[in-house]
């Protein structure tokens, strides 16, 4: 067990803080399940260690004690505190939400789940503006990666937003180009970026970046907005694909949209082109 504190002092009782079990898991919901048959007579041997989730020594006992499955940095996250503040925001203002921090929760059947690694691509894309490094899932809970995209500013606000922002692109998939539909997962993230980018083209869609918990306040206005901008992602990679397909150059879609320049490039264009369109119909 590894604990943010370890308090000894009391005779024949042991009080912990934050805890997580490093290994044993099964065993401790094994005990849980049968709890109603377990007698006084059992004795489990039990380490229990004390260090702050961020530290190196978490993450050693973490990965060390553990040999039947693989520890990935999610898994040492998930106790981390911004994802515990995350949990509670989720509980508190999206009952109908579960927020997953570990790859090995349960969840009861019904709720909707926002798994925290996919929360983490969709930030890194709307919010850092970075969906060449956001398509790396794994890596964006490392040290390098991890404080850059999980802020003491990231609420649970702003995962529901760029959350409704995958679902509007995912219920226009016909629109995309069907070429690019062959590694939808890698498009779907790049039209969740295009989609962040052309928002901050106007105001109005500036102001849902900024304020995030219009998801809950307008909810109704936000979702209409964010819907009319994937039109305008899915356009842009139209307009992508047809131009490529009538010249010679080879559409390699699946390098480019891992490529930082070729994506600042798409953005740019996304959103001139939501900007002439804007100005045109407001002439």
């Amino acid at each position: 067990m590894i604990c943010e504190r370890i308090d000894d002092s009391h005779p024949q009782k042991l009080l912990v803080e934050n805890f997580s079990v490093a290994n044993g898991a099964q065993s401790t919901i094994a005990f849980h399940e049968c709890r109603d048959a377990i007698t006084d007579d059992l004795r489990v041997v039990v380490k229990f260690v004390e260090a702050k989730p961020e530290q190196q020594l978490a993450r050693e006992v973490g990965v060390r004690s553990n040999n039947q499955n693989p520890v990935t940095p999610r898994n040492l996250r998930a106790r981390d505190g911004i994802q515990l503040t995350l949990e509670d925001q989720f509980n508190r203002l999206y009952p109908a939400l579960v927020y997953e921090t570990r790859p090995d929760a349960t969840t009861s059947v019904g709720p909707t789940v926002i798994q925290n690694d996919f929360a983490a691509q969709l930030l890194c894309a709307v919010y850092n503006r970075r969906p060449w490094l956001a398509i790396k899932r794994t890596a964006l809970f490392e040290n390098e990666f991890y404080s850059l995209v999980f802020t003491r500013e990231t609420a649970a606000d702003h995962v529901v937003l760029v959350n409704e922002i995958a679902n509007a692109v995912q219920a226009a998939k016909a629109k995309f180009p069907e070429t690019y539909l062959r590694t939808w997962q890698l498009t779907r993230l790049v039209a969740v970026f295009l989609v962040g980018e052309i928002l901050r083209a106007d105001s109005d869609g500036l102001q849902i970046i900024a304020e995030p918990s219009r998801v809950r306040t307008a909810r109704s206005k936000t979702l209409a907005t964010v819907k009319n901008r994937v039109r305008f992602a899915a356009a842009a990679l139209g307009r992508r694909h047809d131009k490529l397909k009538s010249s010679t150059t080879l559409d390699d879609f699946k390098v480019d949209f891992k490529r930082e320049d070729a994506l600042r490039d798409l953005a740019q264009s996304a959103r001139e082109t939501y900007v002439t369109y804007r100005a045109v119909e407001l002439d």
